[in-house]
């Protein structure tokens, strides 16, 4: 009787890569899609999720007190837009993606993190699904700030949903 040999998957003998795939986290309709494409994608290749929301800065100078309790809403806002994502990607089976909050201007913020951080190998956004706008992020970063990328940019579909991105991996 002849040796058969059992097939094995080289995704089961691959290490976990250091490779990261930058999903930015905002209140935009695109935000949710985007993370469970970007799951899904980490899950197939082996690599490691990150999250980032960005608070903008605000010039808001009047009343010091007023301006402390607005931040602290702010941020208490991020905080739970970053623990429902990660909610998302656990109950989805993905190991605990990386959890930034960063404060500053979006654009500049997202462009140093991508920049510094040489473990990030791809920035995902979800565009918006309706109307002729995909979405601050998405404008720039597919247009003039594409130039400042040093990774690939993923733009998923606003109007794409799970059954229509599962064919994708």
């Amino acid at each position: 009787m002849p040796n058969k040999k059992k097939a094995t998957s080289n995704r089961a003998s691959l290490k976990k890569s250091q490779d990261v795939y930058l999903v930015i986290a905002d209140n935009s309709e695109g935000f949710q899609l985007a993370l469970r494409y970007a799951v899904k994608r980490v899950m197939r290749v082996g690599a490691n999720l990150a999250i980032l929301h960005v608070m903008d800065q605000e010039d808001f100078q009047h009343w010091g007190g007023v301006q402390e309790r607005i931040h602290q809403e702010q941020r208490e806002g991020a905080e739970a837009l970053l623990d429902n994502a990660a909610k998302t990607v656990k109950d989805m089976g993905c190991t605990m993606p990386g959890i930034y909050l960063e404060e500053g201007g979006r654009l500049e913020v997202i462009t140093e993190m991508i920049n510094k951080d040489k473990h990030i190998r791809r920035l995902i956004l979800g565009a918006e699904a309706h109307g002729s706008n995909p979405g601050e992020l998405v404008a720039y970063f597919s247009g003039k700030g594409l130039s400042s990328l040093n990774v690939p940019l993923t733009i998923i579909p606003g109007h794409l949903n799970e059954n229509a991105m599962d064919p994708l991996f």
